[in-house]
């Protein structure tokens, strides 16, 4: 017996040999080298560390930051909570006729899209009225609709670049599609959905390879209708489409609610000199439990869904939901000083926080399974699609971070043995090309399992 174990401490120390030649490696190559790196392999059925190196450097998180705002959602808003937003009639119905104002009080919801359309049409369909005299309105002063301060203005205008209004409606997104030409030449737009017709477009899109990929921008003010599209997307002979960031969903949302009756013959009067009288009928809309949101989040990390919650949060606790709100109240749960937020997504590059205090929210979660399965799935799902071999796929849980030159995970693996570990690892400033980088992070991540 006694050297069986002697062989067995053989065979791990090779193990660990074997791992940190293979990170001293990874840290040496080409892309890494002129990179900062932080990386943590915590071994959760042990209680220590395999890997621990560099783990309290200030990093930028990219989207690894959602884990940030969503662990304490789940506990300041509890997994049960739900957007509510109220639809009010303020008037009176005469015969089949309803003379007054439909008046949507938003909640914040990230989530609402032409659902609530069909919803408020068969909510006054049911009450026997095809008739409007009046005006659409919605009350938004639950959240300030304000950008946060930090984000690039190259972001801002794009689908994910958007900020959490009280009313939020499509994601807050539109899309356009060109008609692709020959490399070289200039893509037309063909069409607008929904159809943005505040926004001036001026078209400075060229075709690239046929297989370069969207590389196309949308440049703009959020205070402004000017926009500029540049980059490149594919050459080809058939369409292509980009998602910009809608800035007045509230207005989109009116104008598709008008078409709607429309469509449906629903004769609607604008009057905007109706008297807005007491509250004769109401339709409340709730969206999904947290839970579900949450799952979304981080699974497609959705930048608007985050900063949503983060204004719940700021909203829950200081009674108006704005991004400092919400950054004020997260310092104060987290408690931790190394926390330097300016968002809930993770789309400022101001963002700093440390591999550490990422493993302290993941050993806090480490039984929480509403946060656990919001992570992607290693090969399967999510943002973790296409981190994939055949040793990894399927074994690791976790969300990943990305953005120029930066590329982060973090999440649960369990070894050949069944035993649980949690990993960081952020990687700011490297070189080269995303997809060969993430390769390597693969073949490091095996080493492990």
């Amino acid at each position: 017996m006694k050297y069986f174990y002697i062989l067995l401490n053989v065979l791990v120390a090779n193990i660990f040999a074997q791992t940190n030649t293979a990170f001293d490696s990874f840290l040496l190559s080409e892309q890494v080298k002129p990179a900062s790196v932080s990386f943590l392999v915590y071994n959760v059925s042990q209680n220590k560390y395999i890997v621990n190196y560099k783990t309290d450097k200030l990093m930028v998180p990219a989207s690894v930051q959602k884990l940030v705002t969503t662990s304490a959602a789940l506990n300041i808003l509890t997994e049960d909570f739900k957007f509510v937003t109220k639809i009010n009639l303020l008037g009176e119905i005469i015969e089949n006729r309803f003379i007054g104002v439909i008046e949507v009080v938003a909640s914040g919801d990230p989530t609402l899209n032409e659902t609530l359309i069909e919803e408020i049409y068969d909510f006054l369909s049911a009450k026997n009225i095809n008739s409007i005299e009046g005006y659409i309105t919605v009350k938004e002063n639950v959240f300030d609709n304000a950008f946060p301060q930090t984000w690039l203005v190259e972001d801002i205008a794009n689908y994910y670049g958007s900020p959490a209004y009280s009313f939020n409606y499509l994601k807050n997104t539109y899309k356009l599609t060109f008609t692709q030409t020959a490399e070289g030449l200039n893509p037309k737009i063909k069409s607008i959905s929904p159809y943005m017709r505040k926004l001036n477009f001026e078209n400075n899109l060229v075709s690239g390879s046929e297989k370069s990929g969207d590389h196309a921008y949308i440049l703009g003010l959020p205070f402004s209708n000017e926009r500029q599209i540049v980059g490149t997307i594919p050459a080809g002979t058939g369409t292509f489409s980009i998602k910009g960031a809608i800035n007045n969903p509230a207005q989109i949302f009116k104008n598709d609610l008008i078409k709607k009756f429309q469509k449906e013959n629903f004769k609607f009067i604008y009057n905007k000199d109706v008297k807005k009288a007491k509250v004769i009928e109401t339709l409340i809309h709730e969206s999904n439990e947290l839970t579900k949101i949450i799952n979304t989040t981080n699974k497609k990390s959705i930048n608007l869904y985050a900063e949503a919650l983060l204004k719940m949060i700021a909203y829950k606790k200081y009674g108006f939901g704005t991004t400092e709100n919400g950054i004020k109240a997260l310092k104060k749960y987290y408690n931790d000083e190394s926390l330097i937020i300016y968002d809930g997504s993770g789309l400022s590059r101001k963002d700093l926080i440390t591999a550490n205090f990422v493993n302290k929210i993941l050993l806090t979660n480490k039984e929480n399974k509403v946060f656990k399965n919001s992570l992607g799935i290693s090969g399967v799902s999510g943002t973790m699609k296409y981190f994939k071999s055949d040793k990894t796929r399927g074994k690791i849980y976790a969300k990943s971070g990305s953005a120029d030159n930066i590329l982060n995970f973090a999440g649960y693996f369990k070894n050949s043995k069944g035993e649980e570990f949690t990993f960081v690892i952020f990687i700011n400033n490297y070189l080269g090309d995303r997809k060969f980088l993430r390769k390597e992070i693969v073949k490091l991540m095996e080493y492990f399992l």
